[in-house]
Order: structure tokens, then C-alpha cells, then sequence
């Protein structure tokens, strides 16, 4: 008697965001097929789509976002490179105004990164998962219920409405990549199981966006610039290159600091920020297009590791951890897991679950504790920012001296894109260089400078 014929094994990914998209490739070599089911219409070319609002406003992948996704999706830099992605060193051309000080001494990290739209970071791998032949993209699709075995205790499917008809398509391995609305929360306790345990930060975030014509002089050639809030003055933005000349500019608030997104109004509320320099360089630019507002009201890290969840359901991306966007982490996050998702399936498929998990957890929490304590430190709550503090007062004498010494801000930059860990910064020959740039009389010298230097590259 023959061996039995195997049936074709099949993963499901719900979801063809970014995060979903890189689960396809990390999955597309274990298995046979790979259906990805997406409920909108995808646009043949970069451009936003109804059920992603937040991508008509900036979206920064850090340095670690883009080797991960290069490492599931090797051609993928060269796409992005093809439709315009601007490239620049992470040291040598990004500005940034933190704690209120301009960080004048920039110095070449020897890093490069991209500065793209996010239609354009997500329609470049969309690209890469077309070209796999076993992965399939489902377009106007909407997973309605995961199915089940009669013990409930391990998914077999996904219940999805196509294009009006309902059918289920039966899957060895689902992906829930549905974003920072949980929906698999609904799916499970449909069939049984608990909500996992929260982390959740109430930060009240609103933040709008315009875009305005770029000129290769602005900044001096830089090609991003931030200019982050403080406890005082709870108030930020960022602005960066992105392909076909135009600066994308996002500005935030916390609580009732909610920013304009009429032209007048926008340059007014960047005025207020704690330096001027981004104010003064976009009142001077040409506007195009028209402004748009987000509201963030919490972040939440889902500990799934710790909950019961049946056999063959993975959560993804969003739908573990969705952080404060201002920090540009979703991405490099969901990158990330997909490298980690790689890696486990290298490995075999059994226990698939659990070791997972238990990897995305341990970049997830490096990730949310590095955030959750400046985002404590803004909120309202007394309690919260005591919480904070700690970590705050340490971050703030490494800002302090990074307004007058170049060296600490390489160092920072490589930490803030995940590719040196934090420790790096309490080498003995940065700490010394921290101490020197934080005694009184050099604060003075770059309050001085500061002042001087506004505006002077606009």
C-alpha cells in the first residue's frame, strides 16, 4: 500500500496592510498557498484606500524596520529606490529639536534609511508578494469568523464574505493581521475564549497633516525634521522627504492640544512649538493638497503569550501592540515579527504558537517600554508621570547633550532605530561626554546657539 498523499498545506493572512504583507513572505516558503484576504480594493498604483485613514499621514520605518523587511523581501529596497523613496544618513541629514534644543552638531552615522509615503512603503511589497508564486491576494474580501474543529480548540478556517457570498476557506495556519481594531478579539470570544490582558496607555493623541513642494536647498539638503513635545509644552511634529519633491509635515497634541489642519492654522500651531524652525520653514513653502486629522486615543500591548488561544492562530503586527504612531514603531514592529515568524518556521512548525509568541514579546516589550515612559511622562495623570520619571531624567541629560555634542547624537540615533541597544549609551566614554555637555555653563552656550540657529536653514 502507497504512502498517503499529503493535502496541500494553506495559510490564511487576514489583512494585506504592511504588517500582512510581510507575514505573506515569511510564510510563502512553508507553505504550499498562502491567501491573503483583504476587504478593500487595492490601488494598482501608491495611493491611500478607505480602510487605512492613517495613511494619508506621515509614516517613518526606522533603520531596523527596513532590514527586517529586506531580509523577508530582498528586492524591496530596490522598488521603493524605483518610485522615488528618498534616501538619507540617519545622522548627517535628519534635524531634530529635542527637550527644546536644536541638535546642531549633526555627524555622519554611515546609516542610510528611507523617507516615503506610507502608499508608497506598502505598495512596493505588495509588489515583492505578487511576484511569489504560491501567495494570493483577496481583494473586497472581509473575514466575518474564524472556523473551527468540533473541540474548538484549533482554527481550520476563515468564514469570509467575497464580493457578496459567503464561503469558508480552510487554512492549517491563520494570520490575524487586521490592524489596530482587534477585530480577532470579536473572532475568539465567538468561539470561546477570553480577551488577553491589556497594557493600555490613555494618551488622547490627535495629530493633522499637510504636504508642501520640496526644494533640494531647504535644511541644507536634510531630509527630515523633528521637533518632539515636552511635559511643558505638549506639542510636536515631524516633517520628512518623500518621493515626488513634497515634504510630508504631521504635527500632534496631547489632550486638547489639537492641531490645526487649515494652511493658516497648521503654520500657526507649529509656532507654538517649543524651537521655530518648522514653523518657519513651511510658512514659506508652497502647500499642496489638503490637510487631514487622526485621533489616537490610547495605545495597548495584548499579552497573548499569557492567554489561551486555540491551535493554528497567530495575532500579527497591530493586533498585538499598537503604540503611539508619533514614535514610528508599527512598522519596524511588524517587520520585525515577521522576521521572527521566518525564523520560528525555519525551524519546523510544531510548537509554532508558543515559541511565536513568545519571540514578538520580547521585541514588543524592548519596544513599549522604551515609549510607554515618555508617553507617561505627557500624559495628565500625576501618578503616571511619578512612573516615568526615572527613565525621563535620564533620556532628558542625553537630549541635553546632544544639543552640542554630534558623537552622543550618532550614538542615540542608532538606539532610537533599534539597530544598538540602549546600553550603548552607558558606555563610560559617552557618559563622561553626557556629564561634560550637561554642566551649566555649556546649557547656557547651546541656549545661545540654539536661539541663533532658528530658522537659519529654512
Amino acid at each position: 500500500m502507497g504512502d498517503a498523499v499529503p493535502r496541500d498545506s494553506r495559510a490564511v493572512v487576514i489583512g494585506a496592510g504592511i504588517g500582512g504583507l510581510l507575514a505573506a513572505g515569511a510564510l510563502s516558503p512553508h507553505f504550499d498557498e498562502v491567501v491573503v484576504i483583504e476587504r478593500d480594493k487595492l490601488p494598482d498604483e501608491p495611493a491611500s484606500r478607505r480602510y487605512i485613514p492613517q495613511s494619508k499621514h506621515l509614516h517613518t520605518i526606522l533603520v531596523r524596520g527596513k532590514y527586517s523587511m529586506e531580509k523577508i523581501y530582498p528586492e524591496w529596497g530596490k522598488v521603493m529606490s524605483s518610485r522615488g523613496a528618498v534616501s538619507g544618513d540617519i545622522g548627517l541629514d535628519v534635524r531634530s529639536v529635542i527637550d527644546g534644543k536644536y541638535l546642531r552638531k549633526q555627524v555622519e552615522v554611515g546609516v542610510q534609511n528611507f523617507f516615503a509615503s506610507r502608499e508608497l512603503t506598502e505598495w512596493a511589497l505588495r509588489q515583492c508578494a505578487r511576484k511569489l508564486p504560491n501567495v494570493t491576494i483577496l481583494q473586497e474580501t472581509s473575514a466575518l469568523a474564524l472556523v473551527t474543529n468540533d473541540a474548538k480548540d484549533a482554527v481550520v478556517g476563515v468564514t469570509v464574505d467575497e464580493h457578496g457570498t459567503h464561503r469558508t476557506i480552510d487554512a492549517d495556519l491563520v494570520i490575524d493581521s487586521s490592524g489596530r481594531g482587534a477585530q480577532g478579539l470579536a473572532w475568539l470570544g465567538a468561539i470561546g475564549y477570553e480577551r488577553p490582558a491589556e497594557k493600555r496607555i490613555r494618551v488622547n493623541l490627535t495629530y493633522g497633516t499637510r504636504h508642501y513642494k520640496r526644494a533640494p536647498w531647504h535644511f541644507d539638503g536634510a531630509v527630515m525634521l523633528g521637533c518632539g513635545a515636552t511635559p511643558q509644552i505638549n506639542r510636536g511634529g515631524v516633517m520628512h522627504a518623500q518621493e515626488d519633491d513634497t515634504w510630508i509635515v504631521t504635527l500632534s497634541g496631547y489632550g486638547k492640544d489639537i492641531p490645526a489642519v487649515d494652511e493658516e492654522g497648521f503654520i500657526a500651531y507649529a509656532r507654538s512649538f517649543a524651537a521655530p524652525d518648522m514653523a518657519d520653514a513651511i510658512s514659506s513653502m508652497e502647500t499642496v493638497g489638503e490637510g487631514h486629522q487622526f485621533k489616537v486615543p490610547h495605545v495597548v500591548w495584548r499579552d497573548y503569550k499569557g492567554a489561551k488561544l486555540p491551535a493554528n492562530y497567530l495575532p500579527f503586527g497591530d493586533a498585538i501592540a499598537a503604540f503611539n504612531p508619533i514614535y514610528a514603531q508599527g512598522m519596524t514592529v511588524a517587520a520585525e515579527e515577521a522576521v521572527i515568524l521566518a525564523d520560528c518556521l525555519a525551524h519546523g512548525k510544531d510548537d509554532l504558537q508558543r515559541r511565536f509568541l513568545n519571540g514578538a514579546d520580547k521585541f514588543v516589550g524592548k519596544i513599549w517600554n522604551s515609549s510607554a515612559a515618555r508617553d507617561l511622562a505627557l500624559t495628565a495623570d500625576p501618578n503616571d508621570k511619578k512612573r516615568g520619571s526615572v527613565q525621563e531624567a535620564v533620556v532628558r541629560r542625553i537630549s541635553l547633550a546632544m544639543a552640542t555634542d554630534g558623537k552622543v547624537v550618532g550614538a542615540f540615533q542608532k538606539v532610537a532605530n533599534y539597530i544598538a541597544e540602549p546600553p550603548s549609551l552607558m558606555r563610560p566614554g559617552l557618559i563622561a561626554r553626557v556629564i561634560w555637555a550637561n554642566r551649566p555653563g555649556a546649557l547656557k552656550r547651546a541656549s545661545r546657539g540654539n536661539a541663533r540657529h532658528n530658522g537659519a536653514n529654512s
